[in-house]
């Protein structure tokens, strides 16, 4: 949510898939809230994606889904906060540019992001630069249908698998719950 919204961020550390009903319920509880600008304050979460979570897996996978941009990528006027940073996110708090190119390289975080609607093209672009240089990221639209966003999921978590496995020799891969694939 944004700058100022009551439960502006909410987060559930990674659980194994059989202990997954909390993170399912805290999704189900959330609800619309807040308002006074179009933007919202995309930076707290993709900064605590970077520092409160443990990216200790072989395979690192974000799925973004959101109808509004970011602050400072709001193609109009009326963003409260158009520089990008909410005012208890001053430097050296890092922008939303650096917040994403740390998720992607320094945590070798590959980005999904699900476009509900076209204001969202500028931060689009913007984690389209960070990724440029080797990253796994893609855009797909929400009006591709059920399908096309299972098989996108699908794909994106098949290249990391191939990203994991293609720049070194690994004998097994660490899934989130500790357990390894030896073979796929």
């Amino acid at each position: 949510r944004d700058f100022g919204d009551h439960g502006r961020t909410v987060h559930h550390q990674f659980v194994p898939i059989a202990y997954s009903q909390p993170v399912v319920e805290l999704l189900q509880a959330q609800q619309p809230s807040g308002g006074g600008d179009a933007p919202e304050d995309v930076l707290a979460g993709f900064t605590i994606a970077r520092t409160e979570f443990n990216w200790r897996s072989n395979l690192r996978l974000m799925l973004f889904v959101a109808d509004a941009p970011a602050h400072g990528c709001y193609p109009g006027g009326g963003d409260s906060h158009p520089s990008g940073r909410c005012p208890d996110q001053l430097p050296p708090h890092l922008n939303l540019e650096e917040t994403t190119r740390s998720l992607a390289q320094e945590h070798h975080v590959d980005l999904l992001f699900c476009r509900l609607n076209g204001t969202t093209a500028r931060m689009e672009n913007l984690f389209g630069e960070v990724y440029s240089s080797g990253g796994g990221f893609g855009v797909l639209p929400i009006t591709s249908g059920p399908a096309a966003f299972r098989s996108a999921i699908l794909s994106t978590i098949s290249s990391s698998i191939l990203k994991v496995l293609s720049p070194e020799n690994v004998s097994g891969l660490q899934t989130f719950s500790g357990g390894t694939a030896s073979s796929l």
